[in-house]
C-alpha cells in the first residue's frame, strides 16, 4: 500500500526534525570538547569524558550522514550476502 501525501510529508518532517536534533547535539558536544581541549591538564575523568565525546560526535556524524543519504538500496544488508548465489530457476 502506498503512503499518502500527508504521511510522506509527516515522515519527511520527522526525519528533518531528527536531523536537526542530531546536529544540535553534535554542536553542543563540540563546544564541550573545545572546552576540554583548551585546558592545559585534564583529570583522568576529563580524559574519559573527552574520549567519550569524540566517539559520540563520530556516531552522530554517521547518523546524520545516513539520514542525508536516505533509504539504502543496493548492497546486501549483511557481510558476505553478495556471495550467496540465488536459488536455481
Amino acid at each position: 500500500m502506498a503512503a499518502s501525501g500527508d504521511e510522506t510529508m509527516s515522515a519527511k518532517g520527522t526525519i528533518e526534525a531528527r536531523l536537526e536534533s542530531l546536529k544540535e547535539e553534535h554542536r553542543v558536544l563540540g563546544i564541550r570538547l573545545e572546552e576540554l581541549n583548551g585546558r592545559r591538564h585534564l583529570t583522568p575523568e576529563e580524559e574519559v569524558e573527552r574520549s567519550t565525546i569524540r566517539k559520540k560526535k563520530l556516531f552522530l556524524k554517521d547518523q546524520m550522514s545516513s539520514i542525508a543519504r536516505g533509504p539504502v538500496s543496493g548492497p546486501p544488508p549483511w557481510p558476505g550476502a553478495s556471495r550467496v548465489s540465488p536459488p536455481p530457476a
